[in-house]
């Protein structure tokens, strides 16, 4: 009896088994050693010779699974002892295909196990499969974050994939550098500008890339100019900094803020002021510039004088521009008369031109004067004229001011066209929803501040409505058509039989044609006031 069997497979692997199974790992010829030990001790070898021939690798890739449902496939199974012979795709939607290089057409979106079984001349055969997930979105994407104390910068991808995962990232780091891991990081030699482009590829064969521009650099270089403007109450400051600069933030040692790069900001009072500007870069790192702004005290004396016109009575009103507190007005009103009021009201006793001087004073001493020459009861009216073309109904009308300022300039306008309706424009124009009156009032204002009106009562004339009687569709050539003209409210009529031959200012014309066709014709209605209304007619 057979106490115990040793095999040597031949591939250096043993077995104890009776009865073993092996895979062997390559097609080839093999010498196998059988070794059998009987429980009396006796033993036997027996030597024999296994020879396994090699089989075709079945295997194949996809192309369009990230443009569409329709899927490119192409085999490139291979057998090293001759050809391959025939293919049998299985879709994983029911659908089969016997071609060596098949596109195939998928409903939705997946996925699909995909199934291609080859067979070679002798008979042989392999398969393998693949998941397919037909119109597969890839979308490639990288964020960065820049050492600001260094010249490295650490980049994450952020691609995103609808199926399918990432399994390839190439970078391209635009000063001659690449990598291929998921989420490098670089340093480069000098900091700058530098164009860094990412390729990712998914298992379905998905490729997209995306490709930016990065700064690598310290910490920005941040700086700022100013001017002080000649009403030396507002500063125009200039963000100079260096690098690419993302972002801007003011403070302006009042409260006051801005995000641009280059504000201008207007101070209440005169002073010392720490001004500070942050700056951001695009790679994340921030700088900082403050600076110290000094603003003069200033006085610019400025009146404006209302009245006159039909009386001697004028009202003046202080507008003088400062950035210091004013505490007190000295008025010198050209006839003897002063005045400590901020905007004092006087009444000169005679007609003429006088000479106003104003002195402001601020709290710290500072003082300054300015003189105006006052024009006091001129009767410099302007005088009123207005005009319009014709008045139609749901018409646009143009008005046309054509007022004399009587020697100053007229400055202001103001319409009332009767319906509710104003404009504040010289020249303005104006639709009437409804027919009637209306009372149009013109008010004009000079440069002195004098106005003067005029109305005028205008009607709105009433629309004609052209109408051509129905005529029959189709009528002979060379008769005589009867042309009833049914418009309402018109006088004048004008008729285009429109042929490029006839024409007509009859009512009621009758025209024959020479020429069978189809014609256009139409009919301008004109009412006694001009207004117009248009009908067509084709036969």
């Amino acid at each position: 009896m057979i106490a115990s069997r040793s095999w040597d497979l031949g591939d250096n692997v043993l077995s104890n088994l009776a009865n073993p199974s092996h895979l062997y790992a390559t097609p080839e010829r093999f010498t196998v050693k059988l070794l059998a030990k009987s429980d009396s001790g006796c033993s036997a070898v027996a030597v024999d010779t296994v020879v396994l021939k090699p089989i075709p690798v079945a295997y194949f890739t996809i192309a369009g699974a990230c443009s569409g449902k329709t899927i490119a496939f192409t085999d490139s199974s291979y057998y090293k002892d001759g050809p391959i012979t025939s293919w049998k795709w299985d879709f994983g939607d029911g659908s089969i295909s016997s071609d060596k290089n098949p596109s195939h057409t998928f409903v939705d979106g997946g996925p699909y196990k995909v199934l291609l079984t080859v067979t070679a001349f002798d008979n042989t055969k392999d398969n393998t499969s693949l998941l397919v997930y037909p119109g597969a979105v890839l979308t490639a994407g990288y964020s960065y974050l820049a050492d600001c104390s260094k010249n490295n910068i650490s980049f994450k991808d952020t691609s995103l994939s609808s199926s399918g995962a990432i399994v390839s990232w190439k970078w391209k780091f635009g000063d001659g550098k690449f990598a291929s891991s998921k989420e490098p990081v670089h340093v480069y030699e000098k900091g700058g500008y530098y164009t860094v482009a990412l390729l990712v590829s998914t298992s379905q064969g998905c490729v997209d890339s995306l490709s930016t521009n990065v700064y690598a650099g310290r910490y920005p270089d941040a700086k700022f100019t100013y001017k002080i403007a000649s009403s030396k109450d507002t500063a125009s400051f200039i963000g100079a900094s260096a690098g690419k600069i993302s972002s801007w933030s003011w403070t302006f040692g009042d409260t006051s803020t801005s995000s641009i790069q280059s504000p201008t900001h207007v101070y209440r009072s005169h002073g010392q002021y720490l001004v500070t500007m942050k700056v951001m870069s695009d790679s994340g790192c921030a700088g900082v510039f403050i600076d110290t702004i000094r603003l003069a005290p200033f006085l610019k004396p400025n009146i404006s004088a209302k009245g006159g016109c039909t009386n001697n009575t004028i009202s003046f009103s202080d507008s003088t521009m400062s950035n210091i507190k004013i505490s007190s007005w000295k008025w010198d009103l050209g006839d003897g008369t002063t005045s400590a009021l901020q905007s004092p009201i006087h009444t000169y006793r005679s007609a003429g031109t006088y000479s106003v001087k104003l002195t402001v004073s601020s709290e710290d001493g500072t003082s300054d004067s300015a003189i105006w020459e006052i024009k006091v009861n001129t009767n410099d009216f302007p005088v009123v004229h207005f005009g319009y073309n014709k008045i139609c109904l749901n018409n646009t009308i143009a008005f046309k001011d054509s007022s004399d300022g009587n020697v100053l300039l007229i400055q202001r306008w103001l319409w009332a066209f009767g319906d509710d309706s104003v404009s504040t424009l010289k020249d303005p124009f104006h639709s009437y929803l409804s027919g009637g009156e209306y009372l149009v009032k013109l008010t004009v204002s000079n440069s002195q501040g004098c106005s003067s009106s005029k109305d005028s009562l205008i009607t709105t004339a009433t629309m004609p409505t052209a109408m051509i009687d129905t005529l029959s569709s189709f009528i002979s050539p060379g008769k005589a058509i009867d042309f009833v003209n049914k418009s309402q409210k018109s006088q004048n009529y004008y008729w285009d039989f429109g042929d490029k031959k006839g024409i007509s200012t009859e009512k009621d014309p009758i025209y024959s044609y020479s020429e069978p066709g189809e014609y256009m014709v139409t009919l301008v209605a004109s009412s006694k006031d001009g207004c117009k209304d248009t009908s067509s007619y084709t036969l």
